[in-house]
């Protein structure tokens, strides 16, 4: 049985902190998300999100995370860092939360994870 999610189209959030490049395996803080953006994830499963700078919209600085874990009451995401070989960037919050398509997405779809 797969254990990645997808979320709907255009599902996405603000980050509500900072997020240190040092902070490996965390508990981010998100604000106003979308209506699709997902309401629960329990672990095994999970889905990838997309950090981005916020004044460029991510084309200087972005990582794919894994998200393996979220409180929609707290608006809190339980995240590892790097997904997919990406190197991990610290981000200011007001930066971009959003679900993209990413190549471990992609891999994982076809592994059957």
């Amino acid at each position: 049985m797969a254990n990645l999610v997808t979320p709907a189209d255009y599902a996405g959030a603000t980050l509500a902190t900072a997020v240190p490049a040092s902070a490996l395996a965390t508990v981010i803080p998100y604000i106003n998300p979308t209506t699709s953006f997902p309401t629960s994830l329990t672990p095994p499963k999970y889905f990838y999100i997309t950090l981005a700078d916020a004044a460029t919209g991510g084309s200087v600085t972005r990582e794919v995370v894994k998200v393996t874990a979220m409180n929609s009451v707290a608006q809190t995401l339980t995240v590892t860092r790097g997904a997919g070989g990406y190197t991990i960037a610290a981000f200011a919050g007001g930066d971009i939360v959003d679900w993209r398509v990413c190549a471990q997405m992609l891999i994982d779809l076809q592994l059957g994870l």
